[in-house]
């Protein structure tokens, strides 16, 4: 009897462009179950890794360009590796690294989340968000600029202007079968200046693969969402599209299940912090708000009166301890829990 046996294929490099922007755009194809990366080199001695990508890349655009002088390509393709829980493209809608699995069932928006170094704006980094929930964890592993940090260290200079090394946030997909749109959205403790938010938004799109007639759009977190409400149409005029968390919203949305029993208490949301230091919000109240910052004290439950998303920072937490945490969608009920 002979033998036989099958050979992989070595990955192919294409590209394109350039595009407005005036940058190549590069696909590669090969195994599916390999990482490919993207590398460039100026002379064809060193080469530089420019992006990696589980299973191919799809018009991965390259970021520093235009850029002086000659500037070579060409993709490797090898087995993953421990460091690779990070990427710089994830799949459209399904993708391992995703908050969950896909689902045509699913009533529940999914994401990935992504950390932006400001120091390295060619290249954004996804997190396996089910390994990962949290950013800090992802980066403190696997980004330099972030090792050793102590989780105050990281909020510090990711959350706040003053100081800032990196900006994190999330893609979110809507819960339906077959998305098309997707949401950036972008964490903070206070504003960011419209410009930043708007040259944040275009590198996070710019690497996602958006299949034809699909769209992105901007989703304000609480504490960016009236700097964006500020200035819709200058976001419009560059192509950026403002959409709240009510728009995917299918019912009364459970970002945490849970029980609890306590007194309801209202605060309105930017006097969250004051009241919990003077004791006016407690720890054993159920907290109702009109909207959830970032950071929440924590509370036995908490009822809001603007719907949030399932992958901010608050509904994890509150899932992790057991706290309820949700959104009621008919008005009527909600303009009545003020009073109550």
């Amino acid at each position: 009897m002979g033998a036989w046996g099958l050979q992989a294929q070595p990955a192919q490099l294409m590209w394109s462009g350039p595009d407005e922007n005036g940058r190549l755009r590069f696909t590669s194809s090969g195994p599916s179950n390999q990482v490919h990366r993207l590398e460039v080199s100026t002379d064809l001695r060193q080469w530089q890794e420019l992006a990696r990508a589980m299973g191919g890349l799809t018009g991965y655009p390259d970021l520093n360009l235009p850029a002086e002088g000659p500037r070579f390509y060409r993709v490797r393709v090898t087995a993953p590796g421990p460091a690779d829980d990070g990427l710089n493209q994830v799949r459209w809608g399904d993708d391992p690294f995703l908050s969950e699995p896909w689902s045509p069932w699913s009533l529940k928006p999914r994401w990935v989340k992504f950390t932006l170094v400001l120091a390295q704006p060619d290249r954004v980094w996804f997190q396996d968000s089910r390994k990962y929930p949290f950013h800090y964890d992802y980066a403190v592993a696997r980004l330099a600029p972030f090792r050793g940090m102590s989780r105050e260290e990281f909020d510090a200079v990711t959350l706040r202007r003053e100081g800032q090394l990196a900006v994190v946030g999330a893609v979110l997909w809507p819960p339906m079968a077959e998305p098309g749109e997707a949401a950036i959205q972008f964490a903070g403790q206070e504003p960011f200046p419209i410009e930043q938010v708007a040259e944040w938004f275009e590198r996070v799109r710019s690497v996602l693969p958006v299949p034809p007639g699909a769209r992105v759009v901007y989703m304000p977190a609480f504490e960016q969402a009236d700097v964006a409400r500020e200035n819709l149409a200058w976001l419009a005029a560059r192509g950026i599209e403002v959409r709240g968390p009510e728009a995917w919203a299918v019912g009364d949305e459970c970002y945490a299940p849970g029980w609890a029993l306590g007194r309801l208490k209202w605060v309105p949301a930017g006097e969250i912090a004051t009241a919990y230091a003077e004791g006016r919000l407690r720890p054993e109240d159920i907290l109702a708000t009109d909207a959830v910052p970032a950071e929440v004290p924590p509370v036995a439950g908490v009822v809001s009166l603007s719907p949030a998303t399932p992958n901010s920072h608050m509904a994890i937490l509150a899932r992790s301890f057991g706290s309820p945490f949700g959104w009621m969608a008919e008005a009527d009920r909600r303009a009545a829990i003020p009073g109550l």
